[in-house]
Order: C-alpha cells, then sequence, then structure tokens
C-alpha cells in the first residue's frame, strides 16, 4: 500500500514538474516589447511620424511602432512581400497583447488576444468563412491567369469579405495592374470564397468613378436577367 502511494506521489510531482517546466516555457518564448530591439534600424523617410511614432528600415524590411494611450502597435513586413506581422503590446507590462498576420491588409488565420497577464483570452480565426482559403487563391490566379498574388508593385490590393445582402458569399476582390506600362490600367476580379469561382472580371481605370466592384458584378448579372 505504502508503495502504491509513492509512486502515485512520484506520478504526480512528475506531472506538476512537467507544466511548470511548459508554463515556463511559454512564458520565456512569449514577445516582450523592447524598442532596443530596433536601435540599429534607420528612420525610413517615406513617413512623417507623429508624436512619438517610428517609422523604421533595414534592408527590405519595414516597421511602424505606433504608441496609443495604453498600448503601442507593432506592424512588421518586407517591402517584396504581401505579409504582415501585426503585434500589439502593453505599455504598463511590455506583454504582448494582440498577435497576427495580414495578406494586403486583411486579417487571416489565427489571431490571439492576451490580458496583462500574459494568459490567452481569445482566439479569433478570421478564414472561418472562406473555405477557399488565401493559398487556394494565390494557386487560382497563378494557373488560371498567370497573375502572382505575391507581386506588390503589380497587385493594388487584395480584399475579402462576407456580403450578406445580395449574393449571400463570401467574396475575394482582385485589383490587378494588367498593364505594365500604364498602372492606371487595371482588371478586377471577383472571386466565390467557398468554390473559388471566378464571378465577374472587368477592366476598368484606376480613380474612376464607376461603382463598386460588387455593383458592376450585379449590374451585369441583371443585363443578364434583361437579355
Amino acid at each position: 500500500m505504502k508503495k502504491l502511494i509513492v509512486v502515485g506521489l512520484l506520478v504526480l510531482l512528475n506531472s506538476c514538474s512537467s507544466q511548470i517546466i511548459k508554463n515556463n516555457l511559454n512564458e520565456n518564448t512569449k514577445e516582450y516589447f523592447d524598442i532596443n530591439k530596433y536601435k540599429d534600424w534607420e528612420i525610413d523617410t517615406k513617413y512623417s511620424p507623429t508624436g512619438k511614432d517610428k517609422y523604421l528600415k533595414k534592408g527590405e524590411e519595414r516597421i511602424s511602432i505606433e504608441y496609443f494611450n495604453d498600448a503601442v502597435q507593432i506592424e512588421l513586413n518586407n517591402i517584396n512581400s504581401p505579409y504582415y506581422k501585426f503585434n500589439k503590446f502593453s505599455l504598463k507590462t511590455n506583454r504582448l497583447l494582440l498577435t497576427g498576420t495580414e495578406f494586403y491588409k486583411i486579417n487571416i488565420g489565427i489571431w490571439e488576444s492576451y490580458n496583462e497577464t500574459g494568459q490567452l483570452i481569445k482566439k479569433i480565426d478570421y478564414d472561418k468563412p472562406y473555405q477557399f482559403s488565401i493559398e487556394d487563391l494565390i494557386k487560382k490566379m497563378k494557373n488560371e491567369y498567370d497573375i502572382d498574388l505575391l507581386d506588390v508593385e503589380r497587385v493594388s490590393y487584395v480584399s475579402r469579405y462576407e456580403e450578406k445582402k445580395d449574393v449571400n458569399l463570401p467574396l475575394y476582390e482582385i485589383c490587378y495592374k494588367y498593364n505594365s506600362l500604364n498602372n492606371n490600367k487595371i482588371e478586377y476580379y471577383l472571386i466565390n470564397g467557398t468554390t473559388g469561382e471566378t464571378l465577374f472580371t472587368i477592366k476598368r481605370y484606376l480613380g474612376d468613378k464607376q461603382g463598386s466592384l460588387l455593383d458592376n458584378y450585379l449590374d451585369s448579372l441583371k443585363s443578364e436577367k434583361q437579355k
């Protein structure tokens, strides 16, 4: 009986030790805000900061550091990539409060929120409404239209949203500069975020006043019905 109790205590102690090590590891690997990390970065003169805000560069890397009342917000990216790493830190504790990834400034993947003591309090999966993923979209545009969505020079923007009024679908919008000699000539693509089907394309001029891409698509549906 004593032997069983001792074995039980050893198992319990091992379990507690493993949990402590795991917690310490999570704590040690969690990000903290430290402005000194960027002391060897140059000022990015492309932007005019206000107050304590900073815009820095190092090689092809770019970072924006923006201060708010109780937090500091950081966005890091490479000038040749549409992906951004977003972090928000507490100014009181320097702990990470919010972290996630952006693709052409749209939230993608899982974003995590933490409280002031470093505990995970919320997860949001921004990809959930879109069965046709960003990776699927990149492959589709390359294979079907020879468009590289990672080419930040030719792609004006990529956006996505859930349209619940007229078509009741998750949608992707792509704006692409199809003429390398004239950046004002653009082509729009409207993609079904569930199936990946191309719903509509149209060539327009940048800055024209022909309404939104969704409006153009709905107008085309009306014209089809009239015919």
